[in-house]
């Protein structure tokens, strides 16, 4: 069993002089190029934890059915970046939030790392994983920006290429799904509960304040959607009402939205 480090991260930091991110799948394919032949006999299995699992499946789309490994499996890794990273902002995520950018900030800066005096002063002022993405890693290392960081580098892209056996494991596929069941049922229902606050408001500033909680429902619902979708755990078709009915939902509130802002009510 060998174990592999993200790139600067953990223990690697002091020996590396560059940086993790989602798609730098390049790493994990020239360590499997210099694995040696007694070490890779009777195959290959790899596992990949959360960013490092998107990694992975990022290298398999790449790779297909080339890959020298027999399977896969991947767990709790994000597999749209764009989405993970937006519900990881949500106030309710503060806690975990701001550990995990903390950390990030430590291994960006630590002992080893190859950094400017800009990059160094960006990465410390970031004040969320986004930022982060956006002034430190997309520039970095060729994107536009973190929303181009994170569309070019989601795994959802690469998973119609993956050309062997692989298990994405995600709440939804564990003995805890009824917990991922009733988020779903909580966050679909509370669009309703919170539109009506949103009729019963008592100011314009009010109004659109409860009408951005009615927004957010409706995207987390749409997020959990759309994972049932990326996961296999259901088909598009069997979901593309409810998907449908989501979208539209989320216009109009958030054309409502903006007609209020821009005081065309």
């Amino acid at each position: 069993m060998l174990r592999l480090n993200l790139r600067g991260a953990g223990p690697s930091r002091s020996v590396c002089s560059q940086h993790y991110y989602a798609g730098r799948s390049q790493d994990f394919r020239a360590l499997l190029s210099l694995l040696p032949a007694e070490l890779t006999y009777d195959g290959l299995l790899a596992v990949g934890y959360s960013l490092g699992g998107a990694m992975l499946l990022k290298y398999l789309g790449e790779e297909g059915a080339a890959s020298p490994l027999a399977a896969a499996a991947t767990v709790s890794a994000p597999i749209d970046l764009a989405v993970t990273c937006r519900h990881m902002m949500r106030l309710r995520n503060w806690v975990y939030h701001h550990y995990i950018l903390g950390l990030m900030k430590v291994e960006a800066t630590g002992t080893g790392a190859v950094i400017s005096a800009a990059e160094r002063a960006a990465i410390i002022g970031a004040r969320t994983v986004w930022d982060y993405d956006d002034v430190f890693i997309a520039p970095r290392y060729g994107f536009a920006s973190a929303e181009d960081y994170y569309e070019r580098c989601r795994p959802t892209r690469f998973l119609a290429g993956i050309g062997i056996p692989t298990l994405i494991l995600d709440a939804l596929d564990d003995r805890e799904a009824d917990v991922v069941a009733r988020q779903i049922l909580r966050s679909g229902s509370s669009v309703g509960a919170n539109y009506r606050a949103v009729c019963r408001s008592r100011s314009k500033a009010d109004f659109i304040a409860k009408l951005g909680v009615v927004i957010e429902e409706v995207d987390e619902t749409l997020f959990w959607l759309e994972l049932l979708v990326d996961t296999n755990i259901l088909t598009a078709k069997k979901l593309s009402k409810l998907m449908d009915e989501a979208n539209q939902l989320t216009a109009i509130f958030v054309a409502s939205r903006e007609t209020l802002r821009n005081g065309r009510s």
